[in-house]
This record gives C-alpha cells, structure tokens and sequence, in this order.
C-alpha cells in the first residue's frame, strides 16, 4: 500500500508543477502603479516590428489591463511601453528511446567469468532547452523618464513563443508594481 501511495504522491507533485520564471522588476519611487493611465506598445527593437510582435503586443496589453492601464488606441498616451522578447536554444542532448541488453555468464568453484552488450533500440531524438525573455519598460511619453523596467526569464522545453509569452507576461506583471531590485521567483499554477 506504501509503495502505491509514493507514487500518487510522487505523480501528483510533478504534474503540479507550474511555469517557473525569475522575475526582477526596477521603479521610480515615485511610481505606484498608477492605474488609469492610457498605453501605447512598441518594439524596444526594430527587428520585432510586424505582425507577430502586434499579436504579442495585444497580449501584453491585455495583463496591462489586467492592472489597471488602458489602450490609448489613436489618442497619445500617458505611457509609452517597450516590448522586448527573445527565445533562444541553450542546450541541446540526444535522447534514446531505449536499450536492449544481453548478458551472461558462468561461474565455478574459485571464480567466474560473465560478459554482456547493450544496444539502443528505436529512434534517437534530441531534446532543446530553451532559454525565454520577456522585457517591458513603461515610459513617460511627455517627458521620456523611465517609470518601470521588468524582465521575466525562464528556461524550459517548449520555445513557441505563442505558448511562452503569455506566461512570462502574466509572471512579469504578478504583483505589479513589485519590489524596485528584487528578483524574484514567480510559479504559476499549471491551470493559470
């Protein structure tokens, strides 16, 4: 009965396992949050511009939402935010499907002698990690002061950005505004 315990046990605290990411946040200390404020999302970098950053850009902007701020839409805006994200390869390892082993052996009296070979059996695939990075900077569209800076970094399996940023948003912006300096690590429950 132990042993059947163990392993629920040991099955349910790995499938509850949630995204994991090192959130570190910076603010003005005059900066609280300020809900209210109208938003505007751009590209920190010229390369991200195009359809694919306006899908991720419309995410954050939702967990933007979330916090209290609002789309400026055509109006000028309160706050100018700089959208950053980069997934890269880190570590790449060859995985196995498995083994095949034969072995055997005879012994007497004063000794014995045994040999035996291993063989993979099936196809060989390579398991990628990833390191993901989402970064946002909120600006002061008047003045051009930076009121917040926050970076989200985790490294995993899955590199589709699609999958990834929305859970690095939602741990980037948990709490916000934060604690100015401090990382953090944030984990999200897998049903979030």
């Amino acid at each position: 009965m132990f042993p059947l315990l163990f392993l629920v046990a040991l099955t349910t605290a790995c499938a509850s396992r949630g995204f994991e990411a090192d959130v570190t946040r910076f603010h003005d200390n005059a900066f609280d949050g300020q809900s209210g404020q109208s938003v505007t999302i751009r590209p920190a970098r010229e390369a991200l511009d195009g359809l694919e950053f306006a899908q991720y850009a419309a995410l954050v902007g939702e967990k933007l939402g979330a916090v209290g701020f609002t789309a400026a839409g055509e109006a000028t805006p309160d706050l100018i935010a700089q959208l950053d994200y980069l997934i890269t390869p880190i570590a790449s390892a060859e995985k196995e499907s498995g083994r095949l082993s034969i072995g055997g052996g005879s012994f007497g009296r004063h000794g014995g002698i045994s040999s035996g070979v291993s063989f993979p059996v099936g196809e060989t695939s390579r398991d990628t990690v990833f390191r993901r990075r989402i970064d946002l900077v909120l600006i002061n569209a008047e003045t051009g002061k930076h009121l917040w800076e926050g970076r989200a970094i985790s490294t995993g399996k899955v590199g589709d950005p699609a999958i990834i940023l929305p859970l690095l948003a939602e741990a980037l912006l948990q709490d916000f505004p934060g604690v100015s300096g401090r990382t953090i690590e944030v984990t999200l429950s897998p049903d979030q």
